[in-house]
């Protein structure tokens, strides 16, 4: 994934980054003084979208995406929470991360990991 620089930061949310690629993205939220508030990874965007959310303070939860192709209007909400697949978001963030800063890279795969860790009694 690749950053896309300049985009449009909203007044009333917090401040953001976006890596891109055409098999997957990650956004990342910051708080005022730099810290990371969460992120969104979604993987195997031209197959069956998933994503993965963290969320400092609430810990990690996944979804389907719908691709808004039988829906109107157009676009790609989360759609449905599901069991997820640490293992596959951890296979599918690592081919992809080779452009991402160090920090963010440890925070995603810690994210990840602890997941796999834990009992699967959440959503992971």
């Amino acid at each position: 994934m690749q950053e896309i620089m300049g985009i449009r930061q909203r007044v009333d949310a917090p401040r953001r980054r976006w890596f891109f690629s055409h098999k997957a993205d990650l956004t990342v939220w910051y708080d005022p003084d730099g810290a990371v508030l969460g992120f969104q990874f979604a993987y195997d965007k031209a197959f069956r979208e998933s994503v993965v959310v963290w969320r400092r303070g609430f810990g990690l939860g996944a979804a389907r995406a719908d691709d808004g192709e039988d829906t109107r209007p157009k676009g790609s909400p989360l759609i449905e929470k599901v069991r997820g697949n640490p293992e596959a978001a951890k296979e599918a963030f690592v081919r992809e991360a080779e452009k991402i800063p160090e920090d963010i890279v440890e925070l995603v795969l810690s994210a990840l990991g602890a997941a796999r860790a834990a009992e699967r009694g959440s959503l992971f």
